[in-house]
């Protein structure tokens, strides 16, 4: 690992003592890191094993975290993919709606089939405990996002999804 690997790993504490400057330099650093990563792995995942990119995406929840990784990404992505498990409020998807144009990015919404609606999940399977989550995270995200890597992706072509963090193997480029 390089210096800069490891000045740039820091505890919350570490960085609320730099001062203001240091802490831009530091924000500095971990954007263009972030722009190092993704330009990396098209190399790695893509070039060099001569495929060509279909697209990059960028899943957008609404959340604090993707909206942050939007505001990062929104000049490397070629659409936005937003999972509407139809659970949450109204304003997110509004949101999201509403920053996608504010960045001119194209959206696309996906849903969960109405067999896999969170209510019919539920008169199915129960309420969904601990031991339910995976399948209620499967049958409401990941199908739906399932479907948008089936669409957005062309033979021979490889597809950058961009989450906050990768929920499963199946996102991998």
């Amino acid at each position: 690992m390089t210096d800069d690997y490891y000045r740039l790993r820091m505890s919350s504490e570490d960085v609320l003592n730099l001062s203001f400057q240091a802490r831009m330099l530091r924000l500095d650093d971990l954007l263009n890191e972030s722009q190092e990563i993704l330009e990396s792995s098209i190399n790695k995942y893509i070039l060099e094993e001569n495929k060509k990119l279909s697209n990059v995406c960028v899943l957008f929840s609404g959340g604090n975290d993707s909206t942050t990784l939007l505001h990062i990404m929104k000049d490397k992505a070629d659409v936005v993919l937003h999972a509407n498990t139809g659970i949450g409020i109204s304003e997110t998807t509004e949101f999201v709606k509403n920053t996608c144009n504010l960045f001119n990015m194209k959206l696309r919404i996906y849903q969960p089939t109405e067999k896999n609606a969170y209510h019919n999940l539920v008169k199915n399977l129960g309420f969904p405990g601990p031991a339910n989550h995976y399948i209620m995270y499967h049958k409401l995200k990941e199908d739906p996002l399932l479907k948008a890597r089936g669409e957005f992706n062309k033979r021979g072509h490889r597809l950058v999804l961009l989450p906050k963090k990768f929920p499963s193997w199946r996102y991998a480029i």
